[in-house]
């Protein structure tokens, strides 16, 4: 009987992983987004820029980094899973009064991101004319 070999380690993923890992170097210096002011297109516009130079925009904006096969890329799949909470936690800092708390982190920082949005959404603007 044929032994079954595990998947074989790419050997760039050894020496030069194709996703590095990421720390913030420019903190969110923007207008928060807050529901009440409706502003969530102008702050993903401003969000987007400051994600780029983090170098994690690639988490939320098109084209999405997918997530590494961990058995084919061990060490990028390393450095994907930090950096994807990483995003997370970097949009939190640049939201206020929101109810971020149920969203769920676990399915990634495009679900997340995409849930964010979906909030937004039906509390827009047009909710808020109905509540005045």
């Amino acid at each position: 009987m044929p032994s079954v070999s595990p998947c074989a380690i790419l050997p760039s993923d050894l020496s030069n992983p194709s996703i590095p890992k990421r720390v913030i170097h420019h903190k969110w210096d923007g207008t928060r987004y807050s529901q009440t002011n409706g502003n969530f297109t102008q702050w993903t516009e401003k969000l987007k820029d400051a994600m780029i130079l983090n170098g994690i925009c690639a988490y939320i904006f098109d084209p999405i980094l997918p997530c590494p096969e961990k058995e084919t890329e061990p060490h990028t799949y390393a450095n994907w899973n930090p950096n994807n909470c990483l995003t997370i936690t970097f949009i939190k800092t640049a939201i206020d009064n929101v109810k971020h708390h149920d969203l769920i982190a676990e399915k990634g920082a495009q679900h997340w991101f995409e849930d964010l949005k979906a909030c937004a959404e039906q509390e827009g603007p047009i909710k808020q004319i109905a509540l005045l």
